[in-house]
């Protein structure tokens, strides 16, 4: 990838937010279903279950974000997508005190809002703002979500424990309500 694409500033804003948006799916997506079966105490069927308000709202604001770019451009919507999961962010950082599968419903929902607009509007607002003849490697610059999360996750959510080896998720199980 030419690094130079990073001169445009709309690119710059779309990678940063693809890069944001993907840590944030990824993260959620990798991380809640241990929650809810751990934590929580759901079994399988039931967390999956629970996982739709996240998934139902990016299909119905897929197409409403495509005809508002369409309308608007990719600013305001990428504006508006950031403010939806800063407040998703609240909304689950609430529930997860709670233990409470009925209190993340708010929050799973407004990330699938949130997530559903910036699915469709990130691309074409990086892509149009490079030369047509970089496209494809503009494309490929906002694929650094993934990887990123990847690398984190060790760092953030495993420890080592007293025998050396690695624990992920540390000391879930024993807070869960399984447990008590």
């Amino acid at each position: 990838m030419r690094f130079g694409l990073f001169r445009h500033l709309n690119f710059t804003a779309a990678v940063i937010s693809q890069l944001l948006a993907g840590s944030i799916e990824l993260a959620t997506a990798y991380l809640l279903p241990f929650y809810l079966l751990l934590v929580i105490g759901l079994a399988p069927g039931p967390a999956g279950l629970a996982l739709i308000p996240a998934t139902v709202p990016i299909i119905i604001m897929a197409p409403l974000s495509g005809r508002w770019f369409d309308r608007v451009g990719g600013r305001i919507p990428l504006v508006v997508r950031f403010i939806v999961l800063a407040c998703s962010s609240f909304a689950l950082a609430a529930g997860f005190s709670s233990q409470s599968l009925w209190l993340l419903i708010p929050g799973f929902s407004l990330q699938g809002i949130g997530l559903g607009i910036v699915l469709t509007v990130n691309d074409p607002t990086a892509l149009g703002a490079v030369p047509a003849q970089d496209q494809g490697q503009a494309y490929t610059g906002e694929q650094l979500g993934a990887p990123w999360v990847s690398l984190c996750f060790p760092w953030f959510c495993c420890t080592s424990t007293s025998d050396g080896s690695i624990a992920c998720l540390p000391n879930v199980a024993s807070n869960s309500r399984r447990a008590r």
